[in-house]
Formats: C-alpha cells, sequence, structure tokens
C-alpha cells in the first residue's frame, strides 16, 4: 500500500510538473509571438519612414537640378551682358579716339535695377 501510495503521489508530482512546464512553454510561446509583432511593427515604421525620406530626397534633388538649371541660364545671360558691355566700351573708346567733333549717338537706354524683367522658376 505504501508503495502505492508513493507511486500515486510520484504520478501527481509528475502530472504538475508536466503542467508547469505547459504553462511555462505557452508563456514563452506568447513571449515570441508579441516580440515578433513588434518587430514587424518596427519594420513597418521603418519602411514607412524610409519611404517618406526617398520623397523628400527626390524632391530636394529636383530644386537642386532647377537651381542648377537657372544658375546655368544666369551664368549664359551674364556672359552675353559682358560681352555686349565690352562691345560697347570698344565702340566708346574708338569714337573717342577718333576725335570725331560730330556729336555722338545717344546711348542706347538700358533698364535701370529692378526694371529687368525675369523669369521665375
Amino acid at each position: 500500500m505504501a508503495t502505492r501510495r508513493q507511486v500515486m503521489e510520484m504520478n501527481a508530482r509528475l502530472k504538475e510538473g508536466e503542467q508547469q512546464l505547459r504553462c511555462q512553454q505557452e508563456e514563452k510561446d506568447q513571449q515570441m509571438k508579441d516580440i515578433i509583432t513588434r518587430l514587424m511593427c518596427v519594420e513597418d515604421e521603418l519602411k514607412q519612414e524610409q519611404e517618406e525620406m526617398q520623397a523628400v530626397i527626390i524632391s530636394k534633388q529636383k530644386i537642386i537640378e532647377a537651381q542648377e538649371q537657372r544658375i546655368e541660364t544666369l551664368d549664359t545671360a551674364n556672359g552675353k551682358l559682358m560681352v555686349a558691355l565690352s562691345q560697347l566700351k570698344e565702340r566708346y573708346h574708338l569714337h573717342t579716339r577718333n576725335g570725331s567733333s560730330s556729336s555722338p549717338r545717344p546711348a542706347p537706354k538700358f533698364p535701370v535695377n529692378g526694371e529687368y524683367k525675369s523669369s521665375h522658376c
């Protein structure tokens, strides 16, 4: 009888131990599921941030390209103006060197600051 009681006690402890292991395993499984869910959320957030940053980069790149084009246009216009200014200076010097007594031609009227038309990008 004592043996039977010991066997029953051992079986009860065994079942209790198995139940504790199952509970611990379920707890660990739930923790893993929670971790995986959180990681997936973080991954989605990072993807969203990456897409937003990519859109900002593309937008800024377009602005930079437009500014580069505007600078190129202004450089070209400036070069043309410098050539025209040089030609005017040459004509003026030629005119004054020749010592012509005839009245000089009226100087072309150039717009004063602010009167230039500009194209805005």
